[in-house]
């Protein structure tokens, strides 16, 4: 047996990165289903010591949620096919991450209806964030 494999529930088995193995844990307990059928990787950009960043990038096409309004500062159209709904998953340090960034979701209202919105990372909110 593989070390690294974790029985997930209904006899799915994963195994990987510890964080990566939590989360498709979580996902299987919450009844979710297994995120890597649902929204499959189209690439993978490794981690590189330049950007301090790695990037995964998914179809969202077939997830349960890729309608939903509230995807839509995440979720682009792909130029490849006008069906195909493409998210880039990023991880890395707070600095390589950011670098990357334009925008931030701003403070919602607290009612689920209400989209909070994009607002500009400014200079100003960079500094706020890379400190807390």
């Amino acid at each position: 047996a593989d070390p690294g494999s974790i029985e997930a529930g209904g006899g799915v088995k994963v195994s990987g990165q510890p964080t990566e193995v939590a989360l498709l844990i979580c996902a299987a307990k919450a009844g979710l289903g297994d995120p890597r059928l649902l929204c499959p990787r189209l690439r993978e950009v490794p981690f590189s010591s330049d950007t301090k960043t790695m990037e995964v990038v998914c179809d969202m096409s077939g997830a349960p949620s890729s309608g939903d309004p509230s995807l839509a500062g995440f979720v682009a159209q792909s130029t490849q096919a006008s069906t195909q709904q493409v998210v880039h998953f990023v991880k890395g340090t707070v600095e390589g991450v950011l670098a990357r960034c334009a925008t931030y979701q701003g403070p919602g209202t607290g009612r689920a209806e209400e989209e909070a919105p994009l607002l500009p990372l400014t200079r100003q909110e960079r500094d706020r964030t890379h400190h807390q």
